[in-house]
């Protein structure tokens, strides 16, 4: 910590809160970058979850821009000697006003990131609609906290004047505690929303438990939401009993992880789609290899289905195509040009004056999707 020249005030931006915002957002980054890297070496195709959790970390590096101006306009540790305490109260609550911005927008975009990720792997209607209405309630609250903090003051450029005697509209103190509140159920809510997919799923317990521990990986967004919400609400009761321009000082040690709880939140967001880099071995390899392996049979289950889907006709059955290679016998010709008409019987080709499957009496055969065959014979046979 720096040592204070004379009178110097507190401020705000400590040495651990500027060192928390270059750090966090740094590994944050690397988390991001990576997941893209991944999918592009593996060729596989950026999807919608990739875009919006690269958009929340970008809103995160918002918190440490944030920090970066206050610090450098107030001072780190201590305020510049040449401020007085009115001023940088003033830059400290601006500071506190414009973080609660991209905080709101980079929770909100990394819990809707982790729900498209989880609708990609578990296509079911039921949950895919459940997922759509779950960032539905999710959009609604990012809007409604956004607009209860740029009007919580009247006017707005009231929320950082620490001489306005009518500041706020409404309590903040009990506003800021129900956003830290509301953002640790609604992680909670996230990662308990593949538990009832996973139950029903076909492999044993101690499979889905594998399963279930890689989506639990994100359990730290939750602890650092918790720990965020207890030392607001301690920095909250300090500042009731405190006046004067130092009240607005106690609030550092949420700042930070209020810094920590979005990074945090995005890099466990990345976890799963590592999967291709970890072997198969024991530990936390072993998981992330066994979920690679999941991820990857359900995708290629769900492109076989499809390409399967493709080839039914509007009957139900499978009709012969030409095939691409015609050198074997499945070509024959009639004189003149080629004929694609197959006796199945015999797999050969037929002419025009030939009478198909004339040596099966009254066999009727019909494949289907499922593959069944209906045969009659008659009595005399």
């Amino acid at each position: 910590m720096a040592t204070p020249a004379y009178d110097a005030e507190p401020s705000l931006i400590t040495s651990t809160l500027l060192a928390v915002a270059i750090v966090f957002p740094i590994l944050g980054t690397l988390a991001v970058g990576l997941r893209f890297y991944i999918k592009t070496v593996k060729k596989q195709q950026l999807s919608s979850d990739d875009w919006v959790c690269a958009l929340a970390q970008l809103a995160s590096w918002g918190i440490s821009v944030d920090i970066f101006v206050a610090a450098g306009l107030a001072g780190i540790d201590y305020t510049y000697p040449s401020l007085n305490p009115l001023s940088a109260a003033v830059i400290f609550l601006r500071a506190l006003w414009i973080e609660g911005f991209p905080l709101v927008f980079s929770l909100t975009l990394v819990k809707i990131a982790i729900l498209l990720f989880y609708s990609r792997i578990f296509t079911t209607s039921k949950f895919k609609l459940a997922v759509h209405i779950y960032v539905g309630i999710l959009t609604a609250w990012c809007i409604a906290v956004i607009i209860c903090q740029l009007l919580a003051a009247n006017p707005v450029q009231n929320a950082w004047n620490p001489l306005a005697t009518t500041p706020l509209r409404f309590n903040y103190n009990d506003f800021s505690l129900a956003f830290a509140g509301m953002s640790l159920v609604f992680d909670v809510i996230v990662l308990c929303f593949p538990i009832p997919v996973i139950r029903n799923m076909q492999m044993t317990w101690a499979h889905k438990l594998q399963v279930l521990a890689i989506f639990w990986l994100g359990i730290f967004c939750c602890v650092s939401s918790a720990v965020r919400f207890y030392y607001l609400y301690s920095e909250i009761s300090l500042t009731s009993i405190e006046m004067g321009p130092r009240r607005y000082l106690k609030v550092s040690t949420a700042f930070i992880w209020g810094t920590i709880e979005p990074n945090t939140s995005i890099i466990a967001a990345c976890l799963p789609c590592y999967a291709p880099l970890f072997p198969k071995g024991r530990g936390l390899s072993t998981l992330l290899a066994n979920f690679g392996t999941l991820f990857s049979g359900r995708r290629s289950s769900r492109a076989k289905e499809k390409k399967g889907s493709d080839l039914l006709a509007s009957d139900g059955s499978y009709p012969l195509q030409k095939p691409n290679d015609i050198s074997g016998p499945w070509e024959g010709y009639d004189g003149v040009r080629p004929s694609y008409n197959v006796d199945v019987e015999r797999a050969d080709s037929f002419r025009a004056d030939q009478d198909p499957l004339k040596d099966v009496h009254h066999s009727l055969i019909k494949v289907t999707r499922d593959f069944t065959t209906t045969e009659s014979r008659d009595p005399g046979y």
